[in-house]
């Protein structure tokens, strides 16, 4: 399925929701009690009806109202620059800073699908509808979270599952997967440091992809930064092709 980066762009915010959205022209205003980017940040696709320097304000005080610090997203297709982008090149004026450029990357579900991998031995794989305890704590392990914020994100999805790897009743990885009509987002993957490279990752994202087809959903989508080597090297190899890309510009 062809979508532009802005089109796609759109679609993963249901993947990956915020508690509060708002329009300012076309921009959407995002705000999950600060857990994520994503869900913390105004998507600038299209117009925003304003001059981009009052646009730029008005995102500065609707989240200044929230307590959050203001964050933008601009995309554009592949190896793309965000000073080339009218958004962006307004932000980096104003002293907005980037961070590094993040990759979406898609598949067709039964492409991923193929991939069939067991876990390794010894290692349980629990897929769950809701967040449980032991895939909350693993979230904490390695960024800040507070729990009211984190459920309010996480079960915001038309549908959503939840995939923990228990081995010795110890949560060694998570993932989790938003669905939206046709298309479903893997996120929040991690893996324990001292069980990487065993395979669990992709035996999380194959048992997801199963989990999207059972919910409808025909195409998946992911993201992660640029610069990480291993994921990339993991994702394509499964079947993901690089989209677009895009980058968050901070106040």
């Amino acid at each position: 399925m062809h979508l532009s980066p802005g089109a796609l762009q759109r679609l993963m915010t249901d993947a990956w929701p915020p508690v509060e959205r708002a329009q300012l022209g076309e921009w959407e205003l995002r705000a999950g009690h600060g857990f994520t980017g994503r869900a913390n940040s105004a998507l600038a696709v299209g117009s925003p009806g304003l001059p981009l320097p009052e646009a730029l304000t008005a995102v500065q005080h609707w989240y200044t109202a929230r307590d959050l610090p203001a964050s933008l997203v601009v995309a554009g297709p592949l190896g793309f620059d965000p000073a080339m982008d009218p958004a962006g090149a307004a932000a980096l004026a104003l002293g907005w800073r980037s961070r590094v450029l993040t990759l979406t990357l898609t598949a067709a579900v039964d492409d991923v699908r193929r991939h069939q991998d067991r876990p390794p031995s010894g290692v349980e794989l629990r897929v769950d509808p809701v967040m449980s305890e032991g895939w909350f704590q693993a979230l904490t392990r390695y960024r800040a979270a507070d729990r009211t914020a984190v459920a309010a994100v996480v079960h915001g999805s038309p549908a959503q599952r939840f995939v923990t790897a228990v081995e010795d009743d110890v949560v060694i990885g998570i993932g989790r997967l938003g669905v939206s009509g046709a298309w479903a987002g893997v996120g929040a993957m991690w893996v324990d440091a001292a069980h990487r490279q065993r395979g669990l990752a992709r035996t999380m994202v194959n048992h997801l992809a199963h989990e999207a087809n059972s919910l409808g959903a025909s195409w998946i989508h992911l993201q992660t930064d640029s610069d990480n080597r291993a994921a990339l090297a993991l994702y394509r190899s499964m079947g993901f092709t690089d989209h677009h890309a895009y980058v968050y510009l901070a106040a």
